[in-house]
């Protein structure tokens, strides 16, 4: 006799729910919430803000001179340009020159200068407010001019802070102006912020789903071994040959 076709049947065990749903549901919800981050409650996004100088600046030189103790004002000449070196229609940098006229006995040892800003994101989080940069530089010695080169930083609650070191020159010429260079880039930052509860949610799913892909791999090796050794207690149901019209059953 020739063999034209085979069937094979299938057996089913089952067991109680609660084992395996201690086993592959439950597990991963507790393994993931031991892990302290199942619920997210604080984020971070890193974008670059859109920084438009305001055309208004406030400008303070101190020093040991006749010219600050008298009555005559001097009048500085700035200078400011903003560039957008990627072209995305967000400035990159800032770069400023500011001249002051000083006598011939004019030392300069401080200079203090603010510049106003607004400042705006639109990100995952958005915010406008305008607010200042604030320079603060003294040297010991009378100085010609000075360079900034620094990179704009948010200090939440306080101001928008600079993170650079600066540069003074000197001896000055007589005569000479005092000039102030600098460039202050609109660096991209990291912005903390409080997640939606949308966000909240696919954090923990996702943290759910990681832990329950490892559990049910391991646990499915494990209920089988237990099942087909005898450790777990199971009914065993078996195929049957379909009951259909015109169907003809095989003689075993």
């Amino acid at each position: 006799m020739f063999t034209i076709d085979s069937l094979s049947f299938k057996r089913h065990f089952r067991v109680p729910l609660v084992s395996t749903a201690i086993g592959d549901r439950i597990l991963p919800f507790v393994w993931a919430y031991a892990g302290h981050s199942f619920w997210l409650k604080m984020n971070t996004f890193i974008a670059q803000p859109a920084v438009t100088y305001m055309r208004d600046s406030l400008l303070l030189v101190d020093g040991v001179d006749a010219l600050f103790e008298s009555n005559v004002m001097a009048v500085p000449n700035i200078k400011v340009t903003e560039f957008d070196a990627d072209n995305d229609g967000i400035a990159d940098f800032l770069n400023f020159t500011i001249r002051v006229p000083l006598n011939q006995f004019d030392y300069v040892r401080r200079v203090r200068l603010a510049m106003f800003l607004r400042y705006d994101l639109d990100s995952v989080a958005r915010m406008t407010m305008q607010s200042a940069i604030l320079i603060d530089e003294s040297t010991p010695s009378s100085a010609s001019s000075l360079f900034v080169n620094a990179d704009l930083k948010i200090l939440i609650r306080t101001k928008l802070d600079l993170t650079s070191p600066s540069t003074w020159n000197s001896p000055r010429a007589i005569n000479q102006p005092l000039n102030i260079h600098g460039r202050i880039k609109y660096a991209k930052d990291v912005y903390l912020y409080r997640p939606s509860i949308m966000e909240v949610l696919k954090f923990g799913w996702i943290q759910y789903l990681s832990y329950f892909a490892l559990v049910y791999t391991i646990s499915r090796f494990i209920f089988t071994w237990a099942i087909r050794s005898g450790v777990v207690r199971s009914h065993v149901i078996v195929d049957v040959l379909p009951k259909q019209d015109g169907f003809r059953g095989h003689v075993f």
